[in-house]
């Protein structure tokens, strides 16, 4: 609001120069008249700063804030509508017209703050301005009269009522003009984000930086609120805004195209809203993806501005989703899928397992390796007996996250065990039940003298060389123990004190489901 104060109390006059005028009794203006009486009477309670509860929100402060509505605190400082205060300064009158302020202003002062609001509350001495030139709630208001014949004073140099005709900074200037007219301020005093008076907060935000809806609400009645702020700033569901390019067509200073063209034209980024996204300008309706996404308000007005929670999009879970607890899948989720913990990944137009890196490691694993991190799994990847373990002897490793039998939809049920070609070597046919491994060929089962072991998943730290099969193993393998003769496995094994060990070589060709010997 200050900002827009600023823009306004020095706004630049559309009509000649030349065409002054002297009014036969001058009405008192705000300037160093009315805003002095206000400040002696009123501001102890309705000033800048002053406590919000003696104010009620009503403050004394810029010629705009004095003009304007209360302030509404629980609604982030919005000013309110402009509802039954139709007149400029009516609030005020209504305030003044009260038994509890009926003895601040003795009746020469209240006759002179009605005298300023009948003539449309100037704010200062002016022979060339309508009184209202400064009043965005007056017919006069140098705004309404810049949007006339297609912004014709801001973009026009050959039109009648140019603003470069008596002021610098204006967008164009007439042929002939060098200098200001004497006394009119530059546009630039107060339009001072870098497209000057033409940049998007002049007509669409607060006339400062902020370049989106809403406008004043009493100040500027036409508009609403509605959903731009929940939009293009930070949220509990999204960390990095989005920008007006998501919803419009691209627009620049120049207002030309469908730009200011009296209509409200939505374009939606497809990446984002999706390729069939539309928006109903009869009912706001907006139906794009991200919101339409089987929820409880997947149909959503722009006009509403409830927040929204996670079952409003989507669901929380959604119908006929993925059992189990939400983050073990979603990093931004808690458990219960009623709050985001981040909102990195949230609203980015994918669906993000994890971290958003595609990986298997975020649900299985840990640092890029998607082995679980369970004892059973960490020895399989790490056994000094044979090669790594690769998920794909034990697990139909699913091309994508959502291929058919990789995720559990109702209750969450236990991994599913596919055997490969290790398990069943020999003509073996393993076995996964009960939480338990049997005939399994890795373990030695279709061995000369098979152990018949049966081992329990994450019961036990490992095992020797007399786990599968003996040292040496059972008739027909010959009784000799040393199993690194030449002729035998050679280099792939390794003798020492406690007995023969796999080298790192001979990991390679072990439990690999073929009995290789060393060749001569």
């Amino acid at each position: 609001m200050v900002k827009l104060a600023c823009a306004l109390l020095l706004a630049l006059s559309l009509f000649a120069c030349a065409d002054a005028r002297e009014p036969a009794h001058a009405p008192p203006v705000y300037e160093n008249n009315i805003s002095r009486l206000l400040a002696q009477r009123c501001k102890k309670c309705h000033g800048p700063g002053a406590d919000d509860d003696a104010g009620a929100g009503f403050v004394i402060g810029t010629y705009l804030e004095t003009l304007g509505c209360p302030i509404n605190r629980a609604d982030g400082g919005v000013r309110a509508d402009a509802g039954a205060h139709d007149a400029p300064g009516q609030a005020l009158l209504d305030v003044l017209d009260r038994p509890d302020h009926a003895t601040y202003l003795d009746a020469p002062e209240r006759a002179r703050v009605r005298a300023w609001l009948a003539a449309d509350a100037p704010l200062r001495d002016n022979a060339v301005h309508e009184g209202g030139i400064l009043n965005p709630r007056s017919a006069a208001w140098h705004g309404r009269l810049a949007a006339r014949d297609h912004y014709g004073p801001l973009l026009d140099a050959a039109h009648p009522d140019a603003c470069g005709r008596c002021h610098d900074g204006a967008p164009v200037r007439p042929k002939g003009i060098t200098h200001p007219a004497a006394g009119a301020p530059a546009c630039t005093s107060c339009h001072t984000q870098p497209a000057g008076v033409l940049a998007c907060g002049t007509c669409h935000g607060d006339g400062g930086a902020r370049a989106y809806p809403p406008r004043d609400g009493c100040l500027f009645a036409d508009q609403k609120l509605d959903a731009h702020r929940a939009h293009l700033e930070t949220s509990a569901v999204r960390t990095t805004p989005l920008v007006c390019g998501t919803c419009h067509a691209p627009a620049d200073a120049t207002l030309s195209g469908t730009h200011a063209n009296g209509h409200v034209d939505v374009v939606f980024d497809a990446a984002l809203a999706g390729p069939d996204a539309s928006y109903d300008p009869k009912t706001g309706v907006c139906a794009v993806r991200c919101h339409a996404q089987k929820g409880a308000r997947s149909s959503p007005s722009f006009a509403e501005r409830k927040p929204f929670g996670c079952g409003d999009c989507h669901g929380a879970p959604p119908k006929n989703h993925y059992a189990g607890a939400c983050n073990r899948c979603h990093l931004e989720a808690n458990a219960s899928g009623t709050k985001l913990l981040a909102t990195r990944l949230h609203m980015n137009g994918v669906v993000d397992i994890g971290d958003g890196k595609g990986g298997c490691s975020f649900c299985h694993g840990k640092d890029g390796d998607p082995m679980p991190q369970s004892p059973s799994h960490l020895l399989h990847a790490g056994t000094q007996l044979t090669a790594a373990i690769a998920c794909a002897e034990c697990h139909v490793v699913p091309k994508t996250v959502q291929a058919a039998g990789h995720l559990d939809r109702g209750a969450v049920t236990a991994a599913d065990v596919t055997f490969g070609a290790r398990a069943k070597a020999r003509g073996q046919v393993p076995v996964y039940a009960a939480h338990t491994c049997k005939n399994v060929a890795c373990h030695g089962a279709g061995l000369s003298a098979d152990p018949g072991r049966v081992f329990e998943w994450d019961a036990h730290a490992g095992g020797t060389c007399t786990t599968c099969h003996g040292t040496p193993p059972a008739p027909p393998h010959p009784a000799d123990s040393g199993c690194a003769s030449l002729i035998c496995h050679g280099t792939e094994i390794a003798v020492g004190v406690a007995g023969p060990k796999i080298s790192g070589t001979g990991r390679a060709n072990h439990i690999d489901g073929t009995i290789e010997t060393q060749q001569p």
